[in-house]
């Protein structure tokens, strides 16, 4: 994984980004008189696409993941531990998964999604069979499943299961459904989990590319692929998978709220807290209160904030020109959430949380959650997980100087020297390989500051990751703890994705202002800055190809095609025009 994070292959500009005008004849031929690349409205939304020119890595590393699926399934298969309805659901799953990684990677960015979502759920796959070697709380899913399962084909739906719902016997019911689909086989029922985690995924990479288009989005879609814990522990019948699911929908909800698509993201958020709540209220909690966090941020334009990667990978006066295009007329902006919104969203999301609060504080078995009730079920939460061999003092949060070693105790730990295991020793591993990650990504953490009132998103995400840290702060267990913390992971991955450059636009209305308004409304070639100082510099700097693309009117019967093309790029607004 680190390897993926620090490769750049060679990439070179798009064949659409570097197209000429052509003539209204269309049969091929530029235009004459020497013009240089104008750039359209085609050119405009496809101005940042970039194509590799070295190869796919990620889709050799797929290759490998897929080999080594086929070496376990033929493994599993002499030993007896699969049937022929666990190769069938493996099967039937892999439709399912091409659509859904079609429909998510319909944006096409500049690096292969695809190939990485693609190698992630082969990844799980892989993980999901040692998962059920070692099963433990699954085989009593398993057993509660199947019953369940005998009622669901009978066309009888009535619950059988005598653990709390919602809690536990809520993933009695799921684990129902899914036995029901796959004939009881228990791989086939890891299957159905292992592909619910991954949609989890892929809403988290779409909330990220709707709410956060400045982040590094090649690096959160390798971190929350292929990062161990997300691929090991949710690839399971069990609650995570479930969970990530549910996270989800939240945030892609939050992504759609935050960008005022309020209705379609009041529904995706319901649906959400909805999943969470029906086995884990505690969690769906957490999630409304963050989202209500990020609602009441003001949220300026992410158009404001460019990213230091962006522009890697072009050379020459290819890079300077289509960066500058990029930059000028084709900036993603989204509009931040309105005032009506925010005030309904926030309103919504209080009454939701004290519906959440009623049902978490009967998983907890407290009759309120008030700091008294709150306390003693935080002591009791930490008496029970502070057992095993895993065990550790917990870091609880009794103020606010405990939070930095709360922090690095739920997101780190355990340290190699911790680790009293094998299992205990590989997930030692990853907390080494994360610290090292955050310890290169000083430049992006510097920056969370100003992006937190700048982006509703990194607030969301901010607020969901400090409340986790306080509420799962009083577990004294290793082994519990890296299971947990695959809940807030994505979240931890949105802030060590922002950009390492927060770029300011530039907001005077001197000479140089109105300079570079002429030259990106296509005036700038028809007539000559006069005078001298900052409007000369302005006109010397766009000749020279430093700045806006300018074109000069072509001689000949292409004039009217070019006045169409000046009229198409006045339509195209600037992020600071729209300002």
């Amino acid at each position: 994984l680190a390897v993926l994070l620090a490769w750049r292959p060679r990439v070179a500009p798009s064949r659409r980004a570097t197209t000429m005008l052509m003539d209204h004849t269309n049969e091929g031929r530029m235009l004459e008189g020497g013009l240089r690349p104008v750039p359209t409205a085609r050119m405009a939304r496809h101005s940042g696409t970039r194509h590799e020119t070295s190869g796919s890595i990620f889709g050799l590393v797929t290759v490998l993941v897929v080999m080594a699926d086929l070496g376990v399934f033929a493994f599993g298969f002499l030993r007896d531990d699969l049937s022929v309805f666990s190769l069938g659901a493996v099967a039937a799953s892999l439709p399912i998964v091409a659509i859904v990684i079609m429909r998510f990677s319909v944006r096409r960015p500049a690096y292969d999604v695809a190939s990485i979502m693609w190698c992630g759920f082969f990844l799980r796959l892989f993980g999901a069979y040692f998962r059920m070697i070692g099963a433990a709380d699954a085989l009593l899913y398993h057993n509660y499943g199947r019953r369940q399962a005998d009622l669901f084909r009978a066309f009888e739906f009535r619950v059988i299961t005598d653990r709390a719902i919602p809690g536990t016997g809520g993933l009695d019911v799921l684990s129902g459904v899914a036995h029901a689909i796959v004939f009881d086989d228990f791989y086939g029922s890891f299957v159905v989990f292992t592909v619910i985690s991954f949609i989890g995924s892929c809403l988290f990479l779409r909330a990220f590319q709707i709410a956060f288009p400045a982040g590094d989005e090649k690096r959160y879609a390798l971190l929350v692929f292929l990062l161990p814990s997300l691929v090991y522990w949710p690839s399971s019948l069990g609650k995570e998978a479930w969970i990530m699911l549910g996270l989800g929908l939240c945030a892609l909800g939050a992504a759609r709220l935050y960008t005022r698509e309020t209705f379609r993201g009041a529904g995706l958020i319901a649906v959400g807290l909805g999943a969470i709540s029906l086995i884990r209220p505690h969690v769906a909690l957490l999630a409304a209160g963050a989202t209500t966090v990020g609602a009441l941020v003001s949220g300026r334009e992410p158009s404001d904030v460019e990213s230091s990667t962006g522009r890697r990978g072009m050379l020459g006066q290819d890079k300077v020109e289509m960066a500058r295009l990029h930059r000028l007329v084709s900036s993603p902006v989204v509009r931040g959430i309105s005032v009506t919104s925010r005030v309904a969203a926030v309103l919504l999301l209080v009454v939701g949380a004290s519906w959440l609060a009623k049902y978490t504080a009967d998983v907890l078995k407290v009759e309120s959650l008030g700091s008294e009730d709150a306390r003693v079920a935080l002591d009791y939460v930490e008496e029970q997980t502070s057992q095993g061999g895993s065990q550790f003092v917990a870091a609880r949060v009794s103020s606010p100087l405990d939070y930095p070693w709360a922090a690095v105790t739920v997101l780190l730990r355990p340290f190699p020297g911790e680790a009293r295991d094998l299992p205990g020793l590989l997930a030692s591993s990853e907390t080494m390989f994360l610290l090292g990650l955050v310890a290169f990504s000083w430049r992006r953490l510097r920056q969370l500051a100003r992006l937190w009132w700048r982006s509703n998103y990194v607030a969301f995400a901010a607020a969901f990751v400090v409340m986790f840290v306080f509420a799962f702060s009083t577990i004294g267990n290793f082994g519990l703890l890296a299971r947990q913390r695959t809940q807030v992971l994505p979240f931890v991955f949105v802030l060590l994705s922002a950009p390492a450059v927060v770029v300011r636009p530039a907001r005077g209305r001197g000479p140089a202002w109105r300079a570079q308004r002429r030259a990106e409304a296509g005036h700038g070639g028809a007539r000559e800055a006069s005078g001298s100082g900052p409007a000369r510099r302005a006109r010397q700097r766009a000749e020279a190809g430093e700045g806006p693309l300018v074109a000069e009117p072509p001689a000949g019967d292409s004039r009217d095609l070019h006045e169409l093309d000046l009229r198409a790029r006045r339509r195209v607004r600037s992020p600071e025009r729209t300002r």
